[in-house]
């Protein structure tokens, strides 16, 4: 429990290590410009092509969704 313990506080500390980037990240997305759905459409991007489809599955072929 306590090697656990100590990668969960890892982990954490990590996150926070990050905090400043992270929202300096999310600063620069909200101030860029939106891509609308008529623009995805134009480029064929949405939706995807029929052969792209597929269900994501897991480790054991089990569908995800």
């Amino acid at each position: 429990m306590t090697e656990e313990l100590r990668d969960l506080v890892a982990v954490l500390e990590g996150c926070v290590l990050l905090q400043e980037k992270q929202t300096d990240l999310l600063d620069r997305i909200m101030a860029s410009p939106l891509i609308t759905t008529a623009e995805l459409e134009e480029a064929s991007i949405v939706p995807p092509p029929q052969e792209l489809r597929h269900i994501a599955k897991d480790s054991e072929g089990s569908a995800l969704f």
